[in-house]
């Protein structure tokens, strides 16, 4: 689509929360699938929310490279990434409040941001990572299925875009909540989360 149809917001009017009208939807199915949105995710991060983080650096040129858009955060020794579809806003850590009978595992509780009470994801551990002794990091908020969550991340390194050819699939049951891994510059072993499959699991207590 032309960028008349990013500043329209297609996905709003003519996708799955508009009147579906799109002619794309027969092809990509949902709109997070559609390249247009893609884009217009990594151009709010690029422009709205990564410019507040004085550690992140993502240079105009490398938005303009082909590939495939990550979001890339890291916790404890492993770095990990996702589409910037589901990132928001980013934060600063807020109180969370852990839930009677579900608090632990992947759950660690509540917390209020923006006014808005969002289940907090333990992405430390659901893969069994050491947590920081001080919580100095960051809250990332994202939106998956209609519904918020957030999770919390030593730093975040900010958008790269990776060689499509660079990507590959993981079948680890270790890491059954990765579904892909890449190298990108220094960084190697990327691992790639697995949001809807993470979600399910949560919402149906398996974790």
């Amino acid at each position: 689509m032309s960028a008349d149809g990013l500043k329209q917001r297609c996905w709003a009017e003519k996708g799955l929360w508009g009147d579906c009208t799109c002619s794309q939807l027969g092809n990509v199915i949902h709109c997070r699938n559609c390249a247009t949105y893609e884009n217009a995710a990594t151009q709010h991060l690029q422009t709205n929310v990564l410019p507040k983080l004085p550690a992140v650096r993502n240079s105009a040129d490398e938005f303009k490279q082909s590939g495939k858009a990550y979001f890339i955060f890291k916790c404890a020794n492993l770095y990990f990434a996702l589409s910037p579809n589901y990132v928001g806003e980013i934060t600063p850590i807020s109180e969370v409040h852990r839930i009677p009978h579900r608090s632990g595992n992947a759950i660690e509780g509540i917390s209020n941001i923006n006014g808005e009470l969002v289940l907090v994801i333990d992405i430390y551990s659901t893969f069994s990572l050491v947590k920081p002794e001080t919580e100095n990091g960051l809250m990332v908020l994202c939106k998956f299925g209609g519904e918020n969550f957030a999770f919390k991340t030593e730093s975040v390194l900010g958008v790269r875009k990776v060689d499509e050819a660079k990507i590959v699939e993981v079948a680890d049951v270790s890491r059954r909540f990765v579904c892909e891994s890449f190298s990108v510059n220094n960084l190697k072993n990327i691992n790639v989360l697995d949001i809807e499959l993470l979600t399910s699991a949560i919402i149906n207590r398996r974790i």
